[in-house]
């Protein structure tokens, strides 16, 4: 559809949605920012917008338990056993 008619909203936020189940964040960002250039930007896009900077914002940060490999609902003494064992 974006072929066709390059300026079509809501194609061009479901582009961005699919670069968010990707956690490919700058691509979703910027994909959300051509939308909101649009003649008509779809609802809900300022939401949208929030979200996939947000998320760039907690990519930068480090995730220790990404780095050990574990749930984040995990109990102690199973993150206890990973880090001992990574540690090694």
């Amino acid at each position: 559809m974006l072929k066709i008619k390059s300026d079509y909203g809501k194609a061009i936020v479901k582009k961005g949605d699919v670069y968010m189940m990707q956690e490919r964040w700058q691509e979703a960002l910027n994909t959300y920012n051509t939308a909101k250039e649009c003649k008509e930007p779809p609802a809900g896009l300022r939401e949208k917008l929030r979200e996939a900077t947000l998320e760039i914002k907690k990519a930068k940060r480090k995730n220790y338990y990404k780095i050990l490999g574990v749930d984040k609902n995990v109990g102690e003494t199973e993150l206890r056993k990973k880090y001992k064992r990574l540690s090694i």
